[in-house]
């Protein structure tokens, strides 16, 4: 077994990638990766070894993520009072959209998914995990994958529609 620095070291890098593949700031992402880190540390002595170490990595970073994720939106919720989360978004179907602008939409169509298809469509398009894999990382069937992810690209699809079809 690697020690933890070696661990650390070797596993950084993904980490990080993680965490800003579910759209959280540099500064987030950085907080979160410490949070990661003093998990691994202090539960190393359960892993059992029955998955691959990445994969559990995945499996703290992600479920980690997800918490923050919830946190920030609580805190979010409260803050506005019962306000839309999401901004009305017909004023952009006007509006030619950068390649960026792009992204920043996809990456709020993937925050809108019910958070069991999120996770799936992270894990294997914004990380390329294989559907073994990411069964790993969920701890749920091959079945389970291929369903979250079929569902979780018609969510997409639905949600992105009326944008795409403006911009053609």
């Amino acid at each position: 077994m690697d020690s933890i620095e070696a661990i650390i070291s070797k596993n950084e890098r993904r980490v990080l990638s993680v965490l800003r593949n579910m759209s959280l700031s540099e500064e987030e992402c950085l907080d979160v990766a410490q949070e990661v880190f003093m998990k691994i540390y202090r539960n190393l002595d359960k892993f059992r070894g029955e998955s691959d170490i990445k994969t559990w990595i995945y499996r703290i970073t992600f479920r980690a993520g997800l918490d923050y994720i919830r946190k920030k939106k609580r805190l979010k919720e409260t803050a506005l009072e019962g306000k839309r989360e999401f901004q009305d978004t017909a004023k952009l179907q006007h509006e030619v959209l950068g390649e960026e602008e792009k992204k920043g939409m996809v990456r709020e169509a993937i925050n809108r998914l019910h958070p069991r298809y999120r996770e799936a469509i992270i894990l294997r398009e914004l990380e390329g995990l294989s559907y073994t894999q990411i069964a790993g990382v969920l701890r749920c069937s091959m079945g389970t994958v291929e369903s979250r992810l079929s569902r979780a690209r018609g969510e997409l699809k639905r949600i992105l529609r009326p944008y795409w079809e403006e911009m053609t």
